[in-house]
């Protein structure tokens, strides 16, 4: 039978633990509390002259902390942003893409270090035997960008991928395969080409079937403008007026570069399930994808351990504005989508994510 000295002493412990819970779980609330605060200050900075209008959340460990709609949707209709609006995304859809190919190089059924010759697209024979699909995920294709004359002058005839894609097809490229970086918009309507390729299917079934199908967001589009209901219009804001101009009838089409509208849940969603579950990769691919497409030592976990690890992606457009900001270590996912520009969602989400670190390292 057991000592009362003994009883005593666990009983001591059992004590201490309980009041250490305790003094945890309050520090931990009053830590979230004074961050949401500093997020809702961050908002209304950028609420001032009617700049920001869109939606935000914030989730951490898959739970909602915050989720805020402010403005219109529809300036004349006085049509209010609410969570269901779906906002233009701009080039967050890379990342999309991004993942459709690292699931084929999951599969087997692509490796990163194919050729464009091996697609059988249309290139000539020595552009296509030096580019990867390795280049075009890290732009470093040397492919210019879409905005040349013919594009300019017929950009809104141009609705999918094989409209697109004769562009640059001829074209001298700007710097030699794998040499350096140049951001280009034309590389991920490359990659879109190859996916269709290997599945003999349009691009938009490719996407429902292997990413919003499986994750369950029904509230993401791949589609035209015209055909999205519930969206928000996309205005270009004047900073020294205050005044709005709809731009919505002037955007590109979309294609795997750009152009999908999504609620900011959906796209939280994504992210959340990208990184934090196994339904779209497994770990060895996320590496891939964490590691910037290189061949690396440096694990998942090794990335989800790092207190540095931030994942950002970004888009913009004329009255567009998206950001996606994500603390691996954290598993914080930040999502602000605004249907106004001047970059005014990116600055949004670095400030929430600056002041979310303040709030860690002060406690």
């Amino acid at each position: 039978m057991m000592n009362k000295t003994k009883l005593r002493c666990i009983y001591f412990l059992q004590l201490v633990i309980f009041i250490a819970c305790i003094s945890f779980n309050s520090y931990a609330k009053e830590e979230t509390s004074e961050f949401i605060a500093s997020t809702d200050e961050i908002v209304k900075k950028y609420l001032k002259n009617d700049w920001f209008s869109g939606n935000i959340i914030l989730k951490k460990d898959d739970q909602v902390l915050y989720k805020k709609s402010v403005g219109l949707a529809d300036i004349p209709a006085k049509i209010k942003n609410s969570s269901e609006t779906k906002i233009r995304i701009g080039s967050i859809n890379k990342h999309y893409t991004a993942v459709l190919i690292l699931q084929k190089v999951q599969s087997g059924e692509l490796s990163l270090d194919d050729t464009l010759s091996q697609f059988a697209l249309g290139f000539p024979e020595n552009i296509a035997n030096k580019i990867t699909v390795r280049h075009l995920l890290q732009h470093k294709s040397g492919f210019a960008d879409l905005f040349n004359d013919e594009y300019i002058n017929t950009y809104r005839s141009l609705t999918d991928i094989n409209a697109k894609l004769p562009l640059l097809m001829q074209a001298p490229l700007i710097s030699a395969p794998g040499a350096e970086y140049n951001y280009s918009n034309y590389g991920y309507i490359v990659l879109g080409a190859i996916l269709e390729k290997l599945e003999q299917k349009p691009f938009k079934q490719i996407i429902e079937n292997n990413i919003f199908n499986r994750i369950g967001a029904h509230n993401t589009h791949y589609a035209l403008t015209d055909n999205v209901q519930g969206k928000a219009r996309s205005y270009r804001y004047n900073s020294k007026n205050g005044q709005k101009v709809d731009k919505t009838d002037i955007l590109e089409n979309v294609t795997p570069d750009g152009g999908m509208y999504a609620t900011s849940e959906d796209v939280a969603l994504f992210f959340s399930r990208l990184f934090f579950s196994d339904t779209l990769l497994n770990d060895k691919t996320k590496a891939v994808l964490g590691n910037g497409y290189r061949e690396s030592s440096r694990t998942w976990n090794d990335i989800l351990a790092s207190d540095k690890a931030l994942m950002s992606s970004y888009g913009g457009a004329p009255g567009v504005s998206a950001a996606a900001e994500i603390l691996m270590k954290d598993q914080l996912v930040v999502v602000v989508l605004a249907n106004t520009d001047g970059l005014v969602a990116e600055k949004i989400s670095q400030e929430i994510i600056a002041a979310y670190r303040k709030s860690v390292t002060k406690g």
